[in-house]
């Protein structure tokens, strides 16, 4: 049993992303909770407008609510969209980079194909290969001999000037009249995506409290705003089987 569970938290902790959690973070929920600080004055501070929001006029003076005040479920609101505008803040601050290019993997490897640049693959290439550390996933172990094909494919240049500075491997490249990236890349995207796939996964794991910090005030935020809903889902539950 408690081998399970230790098995169970290692598997969590090891796949813990920032990706898994962005509808949760940065879903049309959370974005709307942005504009309630700023209607806040009047949603709890107008008596016009709170009493209005006890739907008195709807229900005929019929009780709405089973264990809360009726301003107090405004006050659970405010609260509850206050954290989670907190927390879609944080997350839009702190999140990792290769967040800001894609919340998931796919829209990730769309920008690379369609914004990046021969060199940006370069440099996502070296940081696996040299980062003194062992791929995280099974997309990091692909082979180098693959990556020169198509480093070369998008490099070379018919003028004899093979940008990889290695004489022993001219002889074999092909005869291009010119540099086609865009041919490279549809020639290789298997292992382009295995490198975006690596790189996405081990920079979506970085900065690990920050995440919990944004899930702190998210989980709060759901939570109360569950309370008000519960409370008159209960109070109709209630009218229909009691009343």
């Amino acid at each position: 049993m408690f081998e399970r569970i230790s098995s169970n938290w290692s598997h969590f902790k090891y796949n813990l992303t920032w990706d898994d959690y962005a509808t949760y973070l940065n879903g049309h929920v959370a974005k709307a909770s942005a504009f309630v600080p700023i209607l806040g004055y009047i949603l709890i501070f107008n008596d016009f407008i709170a009493e209005e929001f006890t739907f008195k006029n709807l229900t005929n003076d019929l009780r709405t609510t089973v264990f809360l005040d009726p301003d107090a479920r405004l006050r659970f609101l405010f609260v509850a969209f206050l954290f989670l505008a907190m927390a879609n803040v944080c997350y839009r601050l702190l999140r990792p980079h290769a967040m800001k290019l894609g919340e998931s993997l796919e829209e990730y490897t769309n920008y690379f194909f369609t914004y990046a640049p021969s060199r940006h693959f370069l440099q996502l290439h070296n940081e696996i290969r040299h980062s003194g550390f062992d791929p995280w996933t099974q997309d990091g172990k692909y082979y180098d001999d693959d990556w020169e094909l198509f480093w070369r494919e998008a490099q070379w240049s018919h003028s004899g000037q093979n940008l990889l500075h290695n004489s022993t491997r001219i002889e074999d490249l092909p005869d291009y009249s010119r540099v086609d990236y865009e041919l490279a890349k549809r020639r290789h995207r298997s292992i382009l995506l295995s490198i975006l796939s690596e790189t996405y996964f081990r920079e979506t794991r970085k900065k690990r409290p920050q995440l919990a910090l944004c899930l702190t005030f998210a989980t709060i935020g759901y939570l109360l705003l569950l309370i008000p809903s519960a409370d008159l889902t209960l109070r109709v539950v209630q009218i229909i089987l009691f009343e």
